[in-house]
């Protein structure tokens, strides 16, 4: 524990604030930038692909990428990569049906906010709170909107494929980070005829409630030997955090 600066601690004596730790804020809304649907033919050699939408946005990073929860959608996240020097793209997977492959029936847009830290060395109002570390730097300024405030924290242990969670009574919830589950499924349907089924990790919100399941990004037949390729499955641990969205830009 260092024995300068601010620390605050909940009734539990959880750390919630610390001047030694740089707090986290709202950046803004992701541009909307690239929608497509679902495409191909599952019974043949090139296969079908899901849709997905895409989003940017533009600051020197890092970055935490936070997305909206409508009721009765799936929304998952497929890759976050810097395309070049400040600009982030985010591709994603949302839509509110499956068809009977478990592809997302309609691809369609949902809201994406980006969180990074104070952007500055002086604080952004004329007044509030604004905590500088031992070293002079500022940490948190809460002259700031929407400074970044967990109100839950998901957890479910690796292998665990289905999860079930119940969200906070919020207005709007918003999670921080997905779940990494991936399946790569080799179905034999004839003597030297395979389907190949690729899954990903969603979120699937009902009301308040919140479960981890999957849906289906490709698929394609190929012919080859009688004994199958094999199956592969990659279900790490879920460590998600659920924010109130109600008063996101």
């Amino acid at each position: 524990m260092s024995n300068y600066g601010l620390e605050i601690r909940n009734p539990t004596g959880q750390l919630v604030l610390s001047s030694a730790a740089r707090g986290l804020y709202c950046l803004g809304k992701a541009s909307q930038y690239f929608i497509n649907q679902s495409s191909g033919t599952s019974g043949t050699f090139t296969g079908k692909d899901s849709g997905v939408t895409k989003y940017r946005f533009t600051t020197p990073g890092p970055i935490i990428v936070a997305i909206d929860l409508p009721d009765g959608h799936y929304v998952g996240a497929i890759d976050l990569v810097e395309i070049s020097t400040g600009v982030w793209e985010i591709t994603l997977v949302h839509g509110t049906s499956l068809d009977s492959e478990g592809f997302i029936t309609t691809q369609s847009y949902v809201d994406v906010w980006v969180y990074g830290v104070v952007p500055g060395s002086t604080p952004l109002g004329s007044y509030g709170l604004a905590i500088y570390n031992a070293a002079g730097d500022l940490t948190w300024d809460l002259t700031q909107p929407n400074p970044l405030f967990i109100q839950k924290v998901l957890t479910a242990a690796a292998g665990v494929g289905f999860s079930t969670f119940t969200l906070p009574a919020l207005s709007r919830p918003v999670v921080i980070g997905f779940p990494y589950m991936y399946q790569y499924l080799d179905e034999r349907i004839g003597a030297n005829t395979h389907h190949i089924t690729v899954t990903r990790g969603v979120f699937k919100r009902t009301g308040s409630s919140l479960e981890s399941t999957f849906v289906t990004t490709h698929k394609h037949q190929f012919f080859g030997p009688e004994d199958p390729v094999g199956n592969t499955t990659d279900i790490n641990p879920i460590m998600s955090m659920i924010v109130e969205g109600a008063n996101l830009p």
